[in-house]
């Protein structure tokens, strides 16, 4: 087990629904701070190195994107614990990828064998991790670093200015980027309704899908670097967590934009899914939960 699972797994238990803090995220052990930076670098030069047709975001549907979504949804992943947190088996993600890449197949999530949630949650990270310009673009990242940083100074719950701030700018992101990104945090919306069966609440998991969608840009080779790299890393957890908790991309995307999108998976459940949905769950798995409103210092909760 990493340094960066041990800590997530001590967050989980200790947590509770608070958002990581600046502070939280400064005061990490060394240890997982160097893990992180260490990451950064290593996925920067994967990402010179590896050139997919299917790692670019060439338009609305990608078939990767929308196959595992599919996938983890139908054989309800939704409720794995640790689902985004757990790597899958490294030669099986490898393997979907040159899949796709080379198009060989309709579904290749029931072709290749061994895949399994794990393994397809790495490959959906991977995605994102691998884009040449990241889903989030640079002018988009630098402005919400600034509300993030807005947020910190402030302290406590994010204000409605901010919360309408961070829709807008999703609102604001070029096509098929928007279109991509409200499809995906719906199903990791999703993913967190199962929190307390996944043990994937909001902050958990915007600190497992943080790097691979909002990169950091800090030089990380000089100490006031890491320490850059390492404040830019926890504006992003703060962010994607509140993104998750409050913010509705279906009313952003449309109802009518997400079934069209949904049409175009090639993935087919074949035969019975590989999870049973466990006694007690929250939701139905493939139903977008409804976002719950937070409630403003001394206000009524905000119209989003």
């Amino acid at each position: 087990m990493s340094s960066m699972e041990r800590l997530l797994q001590a967050q989980e238990s200790e947590s509770g629904e608070e958002l990581y803090s600046l502070d939280d995220i400064l005061n990490m052990p060394t240890d997982v701070i160097e893990e992180l930076l260490e990451e950064n670098e290593r996925l920067k030069r994967q990402r010179a190195s590896v050139r997919f047709r299917e790692f670019k975001v060439l338009s609305e549907k990608p078939q990767l994107v929308l196959d595992c979504i599919e996938f983890l949804r139908k054989n309800n992943a939704v409720y794995q614990e640790g689902l985004f947190r757990i790597p899958g088996t490294n030669s099986v993600v490898e393997e979907i990828r040159a899949a796709y890449e080379k198009q060989e197949y309709d579904d290749v999530l029931s072709i290749i064998p061994d895949t399994d949630a794990n393994v397809v949650g790495t490959t959906l990270k991977g995605y994102f991790r691998l884009l040449d310009s990241p889903i989030i673009p640079n002018e988009t990242y630098e402005e919400f670093m600034e509300v993030a940083e807005d947020m910190s100074g402030s302290g406590g719950p994010p204000t409605p200015p901010q919360l309408t701030a961070i829709r807008e700018k999703v609102q604001t992101l070029p096509s098929p980027n928007k279109e991509v990104l409200c499809y995906l945090m719906i199903f990791l919306q999703e993913v967190v309704a199962q929190k307390d069966i996944n043990q994937m609440r909001p902050q958990t998991l915007a600190t497992c899908i943080a790097p691979s969608l909002m990169r950091f840009t800090g030089e990380t080779k000089k100490e006031t670097g890491k320490m850059m790299a390492l404040v830019e890393l926890g504006y992003s957890i703060k962010i994607l967590s509140i993104m998750l908790s409050d913010i509705d991309f279906m009313e952003i995307v449309t109802k009518e934009k997400y079934e069209d999108m949904k049409k175009a998976t090639k993935y087919q459940l074949r035969g019975a899914p590989q999870l049973e949905i466990p006694a007690g769950a929250a939701a139905s798995a493939g139903v977008p939960p409804p976002v719950p409103k937070r409630a403003p210092r001394g206000g009524a909760p905000p119209g989003l």
